[in-house]
């Protein structure tokens, strides 16, 4: 009788000290629930905060590229090809770039599909264009991410603004 309490006394303790510490894992879930929650309101907002980022980048580029372009034009400067080659990489910039900065993918594999997109057989011409290039900008290619993204772009622009003999702080 003695060995059968000790055994029932055994199991309430047992049960005694699961029920605390199931208690003790649901605190803990709640907590982490509530992280989770929170993490998921800060991603969303940086989330829309790359978009709007990368969309007024992409607008200033898109308007910086139009001016170099209207440029090149009025005065007859042989840079059509080089402006044909940058021509998809500025209309869908927005896009690469959270394409890259969101980690889902590198920056070729986007830029592939985009100038896919454009025409077919351009990417093969921007790659040849690219590797035309100064040791910069081949430099700046093969970073394969959102920073060498940017910085690609922008030494692009004032490549062609040189080229053009365009004063750089011209409207």
């Amino acid at each position: 009788m003695t060995f059968l309490f000790l055994i029932v006394l055994v199991f309430v303790a047992i049960a005694i000290y699961l029920f605390f510490r199931s208690e003790n894992f649901l605190k803990q879930l709640k907590a982490t629930q509530r992280e989770l929650k929170a993490s998921k309101k800060v991603y969303q907002h940086l989330n829309e905060s790359l978009v709007t980022v990368a969309t007024k980048n992409e607008e200033f580029l898109k308007f910086r590229f139009k001016k170099i372009e209207q440029y090149v034009e009025a005065r007859n400067l042989p840079l059509t090809s080089y402006l044909e080659s940058m021509s998809p990489l500025v209309q869908h910039y927005g896009h690469i770039l959270f394409e890259v900065s969101s980690g889902n993918s590198k920056v070729k594999p986007v830029v592939q599909k985009c100038y896919e997109a454009h025409k077919k057989g351009s990417y093969k011409d921007f790659t040849n264009f690219m590797n035309s290039q100064d040791a910069t900008v081949k430099r700046l290619w093969s970073n394969d991410n959102a920073q060498g993204l940017i910085a690609l772009v922008e030494h692009l622009l004032m490549g062609l603004q040189e080229q053009a003999g365009m004063d750089i702080a011209a409207k």
